[in-house]
């Protein structure tokens, strides 16, 4: 990452982000809406893959704009608000 952090610009790598996000609403939706079967192991591959690339591109969009703390910040909270709201519903 410390290469993509150096030489990438900030701006192309929010567009990369977007893209990924793009990417990984779509496989999204066709686990949701294709039926299952013969191409149930290679959606989970997808899935697998474009998880990891939005992981990915939010660290490099987060370090970009040093907010990495902040946002890990936000993902300790929402573990929290999610745990109480389980907790209530199930």
């Amino acid at each position: 990452m410390e290469t993509v952090l150096k030489l990438e610009p900030k701006e192309f790598s929010i567009l990369k982000l977007a893209e990924e996000l793009a990417e990984l609403q779509e496989v999204l939706l066709k686990v949701l809406t294709k039926p299952k079967g013969a191409l149930e192991d290679l959606r989970l591959e997808r899935l697998i893959e474009e998880l990891g690339d939005v992981k990915f591109r939010t660290m490099v969009v987060s370090e970009k704009l040093g907010i990495t703390k902040k946002v890990n910040e936000r993902v300790l909270d929402k573990t929290i608000e999610t745990a109480e709201a389980c907790r209530k519903r199930y």
